[in-house]
């Protein structure tokens, strides 16, 4: 009967079509992210050389700011009205002239002190462009703080920058106003103010760059065109992303001396029109990515065509043919590698078919020798059941050799006290005389005193063979062949009884056994790997020695049985082949080396495990472990 043919799960023609895409489609795949990453990578560059540029175009409009009301401040240092008038408190007058200068010179703020520090009056320019005045004449009068007079010290100027909370940057030129021979008459503090809208106007002019202000330990205090507030811009890494208002943006951290002063200056680039270009692109990319898969795939399933029919055809003999029922010779229809291919297939056929007749008639050969082997293995078994036979025999010979022998001694002193006993009965008779010089003769004292020994003597001999015969009934009785709970040290002593004759000759047994409950085991063949197991342990023993029995109870609900004794060792070789059928290390004739083997297929039987421990010169270890509840098998394991 044929072979049902098992269609593949992919065609060839389907794996012929994935590779084509993968060696194609992987390339272009790998150019379009790169081409993607390092356009990605030029606008990132085209946003830093951004705001390096724009870094100093900031820089040239502070310095601006710095030269151009330096200059201003110098000019009006100097004008003689203004020594004139403060020497002459003249507050009208200095009002006119801070007028002139707030719109001639485009200040936002002219404010006079006097030589105390005291405010005069502030002149300002609103909104509206006209010059507001805020004089000094309140209850409260205003001086000039403490902690800037400190830090003033002995200057003639200072120029610093203030932050309002109203998102206003001033420029402040602070200086003293003296008279011709050095005195202080005064100070003139001269203010350009940028707010946001001028912010937004430099920040418009450099191309739309968002523009922070702000000193140094007050964030709260910046100036913006975004209206950000309580953002700790000094956490900010230089030239780190930030995203704000949905708003990916490029930042740029650095600090500006202005004058005396020092301000944080945060320039953020956003990417949003980089990024409108670079959607543009990946969309681009994109569908020449899908365009080229479309052609690629028609491509391939055309090529697969054009390169898979003649493989097809010759597919669609092998599914009608099987080389191993007949010789099958395929046509070859092509002068190219598929033909080749085709020729090398009726070779491999050929030998396949020629292959198979031999393989089928190689298995009637092995099913002969199979059936001869395993009659080989049933004797083979047999005769080392036979074998601790004989030597169990052996044993129990030996041992009821000793009662029998003493029993069968003692009954020719009985026969001889019990002549004597009715000899002195018979002849004394009621002669007194007679019968104490008879009783004396036939030492009747000895006797009696004697006769009781001799009969208990004869009991215990019985009882000993008694004992003998029902140990050994014990040990391999056929109402245990069947799965049954029992006590495992009950069938270990059961063992040791039977082997007393040859264990107390030059082996002491020590048990060590733990409290352990029933288990489910089939007796009889526990009691075979027991008798393997000591026996094996007191011809290891070669004059006097020592074997420990323990046992004991597993966490995962198992009983350990140990038999450790002190005899010869075995080597690592001669244990990693102990289990082995037919294994022996004794002489021809006196070991069939299938005891252990016969053991290891028991305890697996019973779900368990069998393992060995030992060194030369060391003595043997036999660990066996079995499961409490007995094996999930309940039918009875064959030895």
């Amino acid at each position: 009967m044929k072979d049902q043919v098992v269609k593949p799960k992919r065609s060839l023609r389907t794996l012929l079509i994935l590779w084509f895409l993968i060696l194609s489609i992987a390339p272009l795949s790998f150019m379009t992210w790169y081409s993607l990453s390092k356009f990605e990578n030029a606008i990132n560059e085209e946003v830093e050389q951004k705001i390096t540029f724009n870094e100093k175009e900031i820089k040239n409009a502070f310095s601006g700011y710095y030269k151009n009301l330096k200059n201003k401040h110098e000019l009006h240092l100097k004008d003689n009205s203004l020594l004139f008038y403060l020497t002459r408190d003249d507050s009208e007058s200095l009002i006119n002239l801070a007028h002139r200068w707030v719109l001639n010179d485009n200040l936002s703020e002219v404010s006079i002190y006097n030589r105390d520090g005291l405010l005069l009056f502030t002149s300002h320019k609103g909104r509206d462009g006209k010059v507001n005045d805020l004089v000094n004449l309140g209850d409260e009068p205003v001086y000039v703080s403490k902690e800037f007079m400190q830090s003033f010290g002995n200057k003639k100027q200072t120029f610093v920058i203030d932050i309002e909370k109203n998102q206003q940057l001033d420029f402040v030129a602070f200086s003293r106003v003296q008279s011709a021979n050095g005195n202080t008459i005064g100070y003139l503090q001269e203010t350009l103010r940028a707010d946001s809208q001028i912010i937004k106007s430099i920040s418009e002019s450099l191309g739309g760059t968002n523009i922070i202000v702000y000193k140094t330990g007050d964030e709260q205090r910046l100036v913006s065109h975004l209206n950000l507030f309580k953002f700790n811009v000094d956490n900010w890494e230089n030239k780190k992303e930030v995203k704000i208002r949905e708003q990916e943006l490029s930042f740029s951290k650095f600090k500006l001396n202005w004058g005396d002063d020092l301000v944080n200056v945060v320039l953020g680039q956003s990417k949003k029109n980089y990024q409108a270009v670079l959607k543009k692109v990946i969309t681009s990319f994109i569908s020449m990515m899908v365009g080229i898969t479309i052609v690629l795939v028609l491509l391939s399933f055309i090529i697969s065509l054009v390169l898979l029919k003649p493989l097809n055809r010759l597919l669609e003999v092998l599914k009608n043919k099987d080389p191993g029922e007949e010789l099958v010779e395929l046509p070859i229809e092509t002068n190219t590698e598929l033909g080749l291919l085709t020729k090398k297939f009726n070779e491999l056929f050929a030998k396949i078919f020629k292959a198979q007749k031999q393989l089928k008639t190689n298995i009637v050969k092995l099913k002969d020798v199979n059936t001869e082997i395993k009659g080989t293995q049933t004797k083979l078994v047999h005769n080392e059941k036979m074998a601790s036979l004989g030597q169990l025999v052996a044993g129990v010979a030996h041992e009821l050799n000793n009662p029998i022998g003493f029993i069968y001694s003692n009954m020719g002193h009985l026969r001889e006290y019990t002549t004597n006993l009715v000899k002195i009965i018979e002849d004394g008779g009621a002669d007194k005389e007679k019968l104490a010089a008879l009783k004396e003769e036939l030492d009747y004292d000895f006797m009696v005193r004697d006769l009781p020994k001799l009969i208990q003597s004869c009991e215990d001999g019985a009882q000993r063979t008694r004992d003998i015969v029902l140990g050994l009934r014990n040990f391999s009785r056929i109402e245990e062949a069947k799965l049954k709970e029992v006590d495992i040290t009950e069938g270990i002593d059961r063992t040791l009884d039977l082997l007393k004759g040859e264990l107390k000759s030059k082996v002491t047994v020590v048990k060590k056994y733990a409290k352990a409950p029933l288990i489910n085991c089939y007796p009889s063949q526990l009691n075979q790997v027991f008798m393997n197991i000591i026996v094996n342990s007191i011809q290891a023993i070669e004059d006097r020695g020592e074997l420990t029995i323990q046992t004991k109870i597993t966490e995962n609900k198992f009983i350990e049985i140990s038999f450790k004794d002190t005899g010869n060792g075995m080597s690592e070789d001669t244990i990693a082949k102990v289990f082995d059928p037919f294994f022996t290390t004794k002489d021809i004739g006196k070991g069939t080396g299938l005891g252990l083997s016969i053991s290891y297929g028991i305890i697996q039987n019973h779900e368990g495990d069998i393992s060995v421990n030992s060194k030369v010169g060391e003595g043997t270890e036999f660990v066996i472990t079995l499961p409490i509840k007995g094996p999930s098998n309940t039918e009875e394991p064959k030895s």
